[in-house]
């Protein structure tokens, strides 16, 4: 779907679209602590350079500047959405946590010095190429989630958010074997994997010694990763073990 600034949602339009103003977003600047508006496609430039290495594959790119201007479409109270939470009147903040990394001029040439030229230069040339494309379902832009590596195969939203969505359910993803995080081992004593555990679940009374007994995987989503598993006197989800970890993923064994 092309975007044309003129019409209030996702049409598709016919060729390139005419020359237009560019639609402006009230974005958070999290780190600046302040609202600036800011174009599209600016911000979509510097999402994209916050998100992904500029060295990476030119479709890529093309691929993330895609994503990241739906999901900020999706978001933004231009296709009604409800805009960013963490300060009102902002359609998307730069907050990665919350809705997308931003990498504005002076950090990135700071994080790329020399290279900095030809680097934006292949940020920008994503952008353009892919000029007011969008991810639609029903016309509308999509939630556009986006991770780096699935392990093989990406999990349904229903999984992670409760909610499910026709567009994000659990397919295979081929050709990940190369991928820096594939697959990936973290080694914790005895001690310190118990403590860590009680702190982060008061009353599991995980002894280091009775380890072994006392973690248990219950069940696994469709996809496989962890749904729910045992902490000695404590149930807990996969994703709660992940964050208490700092696992990769909820794809994990023990």
């Amino acid at each position: 779907v092309r975007l044309s600034a003129g019409t209030e949602g996702a049409e598709a339009q016919a060729g390139e679209a005419d020359a237009e103003p560019e639609m402006e977003l009230a974005v958070y600047l999290a780190q600046e602590d302040r609202l600036s508006v800011m174009g599209l496609e600016d911000f979509v430039r510097h999402a994209v350079a916050g998100e992904m290495p500029a060295s990476f594959a030119p479709e890529a790119l093309k691929a993330q500047a895609v994503a990241a201007r739906s999901y900020t479409l999706w978001k933004s109270a231009l296709f009604g959405g409800g805009g960013c939470s963490q300060r009102a009147g902002a359609d998307v903040c730069t907050d990665s946590g919350h809705c997308m990394a931003y990498a504005d001029e002076a950090s990135l040439r700071q994080s790329w010095g020399e290279d900095y030229q030809e680097n934006w230069a292949a940020v920008c040339r994503a952008v353009e190429e892919t000029k007011g494309l969008v991810c639609a379902y029903d016309g509308e832009p999509i939630q556009a989630l986006f991770h780096a590596v699935s392990g093989g195969r990406t999990e349904d939203a229903v999984a992670v958010f409760q909610n499910a969505l026709p567009y994000l359910t659990s397919v295979e993803s081929q050709g990940e074997e190369g991928a820096a995080e594939y697959r990936a081992e973290l080694f914790f004593s005895g001690a310190e994997l118990a403590q860590r555990l009680n702190a982060a679940f008061p009353g599991a009374g995980l002894d280091p010694a009775k380890l072994p007994q006392q973690l248990e995987l219950l069940s696994r989503t469709d996809s496989g990763r962890v749904e729910t598993l045992r902490l000695g006197a404590r149930t807990a989800t996969g994703r709660q073990l992940r964050q208490a970890l700092g696992l990769n993923s909820t794809n994990f064994s023990l």
